[in-house]
C-alpha cells in the first residue's frame, strides 16, 4: 500500500473513530471499536514519522481497545484504564513524537500533550474515589469538580487532535 493511500485511510480513521465514539453512548461496545479505528490514524501517524513513540501509541490505542471490549462499558477502574491506554495516552506520546517537528504544526503537538496530560489528572483523580466509577460521583463529592476539570479538556483537546491530525492527513495524502 503506497503512502498517500495509508494518510487518506488514516485521516479518514480518525474522523470515523470520533464518530463511532459519539455512537458509543448509544451502544457501549462501540468504545472498543472506535478505539481500533483510531489506532489506524495512530499507526498512519508512526508510517509518516517513524518513531518509536507513535508506535508506542498505536500499540497503546490497541490494547485500550481490547480492554474495553472485555470490560463491557462497566464503570471500573479497568475501564479507565482502557480509556487512559486508548484515548489519552496515545495523543500525550504522539504530540511528544511531533513536537518540534519543522514540517508538523507546533500547536496540534501541544494540543495532543495537552490533552493527554489531562486524560492522565483524570485517570489520577477518578482512581482516587475508589474503584474508578466516575458516574456515580457520591462516592467522594469533594472530587466531581476536580473530575470534570481535567476530563472537559482532555476530551475537547483529544477531540481537536484527532479532527485536526485527521484533516492534515488528508492533506498530506
Amino acid at each position: 500500500m503506497s503512502n498517500n493511500n495509508l494518510f487518506r485511510y488514516g485521516g479518514a480513521a480518525a474522523i470515523l473513530g470520533i464518530l463511532i465514539m459519539f455512537g458509543a453512548a448509544a451502544l457501549p461496545a462501540l468504545v472498543g471499536i472506535g478505539f481500533l479505528v483510531i489506532a489506524a490514524y495512530y499507526f498512519a501517524l508512526y508510517r509518516a514519522e517513524s518513531s518509536a513513540l507513535n508506535l508506542i501509541a498505536t500499540l497503546s490505542t490497541v490494547g485500550g481497545a481490547i480492554l474495553a471490549l472485555f470490560t463491557a462499558a462497566t464503570p471500573n477502574h479497568l475501564y479507565n484504564v482502557a480509556f487512559l491506554t486508548g484515548l489519552a495516552l496515545p495523543p500525550l506520546l504522539a504530540g511528544l513524537a511531533f513536537n518540534g517537528k519543522a514540517d508538523f504544526p507546533r500547536a496540534l503537538a501541544i494540543t495532543g500533550i495537552v490533552g493527554g496530560v489531562f486524560g492522565l489528572l483524570n485517570f489520577v483523580v477518578v482512581a482516587a474515589i475508589g474503584g474508578g466509577d466516575y458516574t456515580n460521583m457520591m462516592n467522594n463529592p469533594a472530587l466531581a469538580p476536580l473530575i470534570y476539570v481535567t476530563y472537559i479538556p482532555s476530551m475537547l483537546a483529544i477531540l481537536v487532535w484527532l479532527v485536526w491530525g485527521g484533516i492534515r492527513l488528508f492533506r498530506k495524502a
